[in-house]
This record gives C-alpha cells, sequence and structure tokens, in this order.
C-alpha cells in the first residue's frame, strides 16, 4: 500500500480544491456575480436539487489547466442561463461520476437546461463526460453563442465507465472558431481494447441538434461509436457547416441528417465507416475539392440518400464499394454531377436521380426540337 505522502504526489494537481461547491444540496441559487482565477473548478453542484445559476460572469485565465467554468455532478433540476463563461478548460461540463464509483452512487444528472449563454475559449463550449457512470437524461441547450473554444457541443465517454447519455436536444446554437469539431461524440475518450458488453460499456442515444450553425471550423462533425455498441439515434436537422473537414461517423446507427448545408475546403463532404441506419435528406455542398466525393461509404449498411440538390461540379456523389448493403438513392437533382454512384456497391436503387449528363441529353433534346 501507498504512504500518504507517496499517494498525494501521485495526485498531483488533481487535489486543488473547486472554487464553490454544493454538495448534497437543495435550492441552491447563484446569481448576479463574478468569479475569477479559481484552482482547479470554479462551480461544482454535487448531489444537489433545484439549482439555479443566473446572470454570473467566470473568467479565468485561457492557459489555466482544469479550471472549468460549471461542473454539475449528479445533480437534478439544473438551470444555467444568461451567462458568460471564458475559462481554461470546458465552460458547461456535466458529470456524474467516474466508474464503478459512479455506477454503486447511481445518482444520474437529470433535467438540464442551459440558455442564454455566450462562452468563449476554454475546451468545450457544453460538454457531456467524461465521468458520466451514473447516467446524464434530458439535457436541453438553447440560444447559446460559443467563440473560439476547441469544441462545441462534446460528449465524451470510454469502455470502463458504462452508464447512459440520452435524450439531449440541442437548438439555436452559433458556433465560431471551433479550434477543433463543432460537434464531437466519441465514446473513444482514451483507447482501451474490446471487451464484452456488459455495465462497463457506456451509451449514447437520443441525441438531436437543430437549426444550429457553425463556422470556421476545423471539422464539422465526428461521431465515434464502438464497435460493441453503435452510437446510436442521433439526428442533425437545418445545420448549416462552414469547416475545413465535414462530417465523420465510425460505427454509428440510426443517424439522421436532414436540410444540411456543408461548406468543406479538405477532402470528403461525409463519410461513414462500419455504421447502418442512415438517411441524408435534403443536402447540399459547396466549396468540395474537384476530387472529393460529397458522400463515402465503408462497410455501412441500410442508407438512404434522397431529396438532395447538388448544383455545383462535381466529379462523384457517393464512392462506396461491395462491404455497402442496402443503399438506396432517391429522387435527388444533381445538376453538378457527372456520376452518382463511384464503386461495385450492390442493391443500388437508381430513382428520379438526374445528374449532369442527364441535364445535359435533355437540354441536345430540347435544341433539336
Amino acid at each position: 500500500m501507498l504512504k500518504t505522502n507517496e499517494y498525494l504526489q501521485g495526485m498531483g494537481s488533481f487535489l486543488r480544491p473547486p472554487l464553490f461547491m454544493s454538495y448534497n444540496c437543495t435550492n441552491v441559487r447563484v446569481e448576479g456575480v463574478t468569479f475569477t482565477n479559481p484552482p482547479f473548478w470554479t462551480l461544482m453542484p454535487v448531489f444537489s436539487e433545484n439549482v439555479t445559476i443566473d446572470g454570473i460572469t467566470i473568467l479565468n485565465p485561457g492557459d489555466s489547466p482544469n479550471t472549468d467554468g460549471i461542473d454539475p455532478s449528479s445533480c437534478r433540476n439544473v438551470r444555467i442561463s444568461n451567462s458568460h463563461i471564458s475559462v481554461g478548460d470546458d465552460c458547461i461540463v456535466i458529470k456524474s461520476g467516474r466508474d464503478a464509483d459512479g455506477r454503486d452512487a447511481n445518482r444520474p444528472t437529470e433535467n438540464i437546461t442551459i440558455s442564454n449563454c455566450t462562452m468563449l475559449n476554454g475546451h468545450g463550449g457544453v460538454v457531456i463526460g467524461s465521468e458520466m457512470s451514473g447516467s446524464v437524461r434530458r439535457v436541453a441547450i438553447s440560444n447559446c453563442v460559443f467563440e473560439g473554444t476547441d469544441r462545441g457541443i462534446r460528449i465524451k465517454t470510454m469502455r470502463g465507465r458504462g452508464g447512459v447519455v440520452e435524450d439531449v436536444r440541442v437548438s439555436n446554437v452559433i458556433m465560431h472558431n471551433m479550434l477543433r469539431e463543432g460537434v464531437m461524440i466519441n465514446m473513444h475518450y482514451h483507447e482501451t481494447p474490446e471487451e464484452p458488453v456488459s455495465e462497463r460499456t457506456p451509451a449514447i442515444r437520443n441525441v438531436y441538434l437543430s437549426n444550429n450553425r457553425m463556422t470556421n471550423a476545423n471539422k464539422g462533425i465526428a461521431i465515434y461509436g464502438l464497435k460493441e455498441r453503435s452510437a446510436e439515434q442521433i439526428s442533425f436537422n437545418d445545420i448549416q457547416i462552414d469547416a475545413k473537414t465535414g462530417v465523420t461517423g465510425d460505427y454509428a446507427s440510426n443517424i439522421d441528417m436532414k436540410n444540411i448545408r456543408l461548406s468543406v475546403s479538405n477532402g470528403n463532404a461525409i463519410e461513414f465507416n462500419h455504421s447502418e441506419k442512415i438517411q441524408i435528406s435534403d443536402l447540399t455542398v459547396y466549396n468540395l475539392s474537384a476530387d472529393a466525393s460529397v458522400i463515402k461509404l465503408d462497410s455501412c449498411s441500410d442508407i438512404l440518400v434522397n431529396n438532395c440538390f447538388q448544383p455545383t461540379e462535381l466529379p462523384v456523389f457517393i464512392e462506396g464499394n461491395q462491404s455497402v448493403t442496402n443503399l438506396f438513392v432517391i429522387n435527388n437533382i444533381l445538376s453538378g454531377v457527372d456520376l452518382l454512384v463511384e464503386g461495385d456497391v450492390p442493391f443500388l436503387t437508381e430513382k428520379g436521380n438526374i445528374i449532369k449528363r442527364d441535364m445535359e441529353k435533355n437540354a441536345q433534346t430540347a435544341v433539336k426540337k
């Protein structure tokens, strides 16, 4: 057994205290005050219920480690609103305990609203995890602006955590100058060996993002599930993305992307690997490089692509191979696209699609008449 001083040295900087903590409290209200320069996390409600944080300011140096803004952990009925946060780590991060300790405590974080906030710098605008072993449920994020954070919305977990993140809604959020991803859903926060599904296996499901705008991001969206359990039931609706790279999904299931406007300067616009049950509709892509595809699929099944519009000049709309099954491409107007699908993709259904060669053929016919 380690001696006490050896244990403390091993813990290093993680023994610094938060600036403000409410522990096992009810009816907590923090309003109209400014916090700055905490030794560790700034506000940390734990095992608390009916917490209201309204109209506060948190200003921490951008290079100060672990200086999160607000960290509700294993709390219920938390309302965070009308606040300005600029920190050296995550602006708001939602937690519920870590690994076996969190599962044993079994105190989920539930019923969280975050609205009308501005968040600058830091690692993430609003983050869930990675300590979410007690589960996180029913989170609504709306009417916020993130600028200069590493990521906008981030959900992170890993094997060993267990717990569920579910029923998350993100609407009317503007993300500007994201240094990494606008949205990151990651079940590989730390790489660990594959293992059978058990209480140690985390789950992320029922995440809905709508009416959001990302400008000048390094990457638009990334979804990384586990081989033994995909990230599932994730919906993007009415999203505008301006990023260097577009959308990536690996081990994702039941993904719905609708009314997406995507401007991408590097690589393919959308890529999915080892994924299934994907619906992409009303997609338009801008500024794609001449050698890239709009959609690239590998080891995917049950994909529907419909009602998309692609007027700009591109050689290929969908790129795939024999590992792709049950691909349905229906009712798309792709007047700038030379080839609808490239690769030996089986079970391809083509109905009502118009691509560049069809437009040219129709034009020639019209001229002859």
